[in-house]
């Protein structure tokens, strides 16, 4: 489950890397004095700020790393559950209609 995040995080990485190199192109642009120069600016600003939004997702301590890892460890806690029900029910088919059986 891990590698997963990993895996989730470096591609959030790599898109905030490529949403900063269209931020600097952008302002390249604008700055070279194309027509639309406000217009450019404004997008180059809302780039840089997206590429700051998904770096901040991205980074080790975020809160969307640390949510994702909590709900992995819980879908795994529950497949582990499942498991273990799956392998009683194998032991004793009967176990929903009598429940559990006294302790010896």
């Amino acid at each position: 489950l891990a590698p997963a995040v990993a895996q989730a995080t470096g591609q959030l990485a790599a898109a905030a890397q490529q949403v900063g190199a269209a931020a600097s192109q952008a302002q390249a642009l604008a700055v070279a004095g194309q027509p639309m120069v406000a217009e450019v600016r404004q997008a180059a600003q809302a780039l840089g700020q997206a590429a700051a939004t998904l770096h901040a997702a991205a980074a080790d301590d975020s809160q969307l790393r640390l949510n994702a890892e909590r709900a992995l460890q819980d879908v795994a806690s529950a497949a582990r559950t499942l498991r273990a029900l799956g392998e009683l029910l194998e032991r004793q088919p009967d176990a929903l209609l009598r429940g559990r059986s006294a302790a010896p």
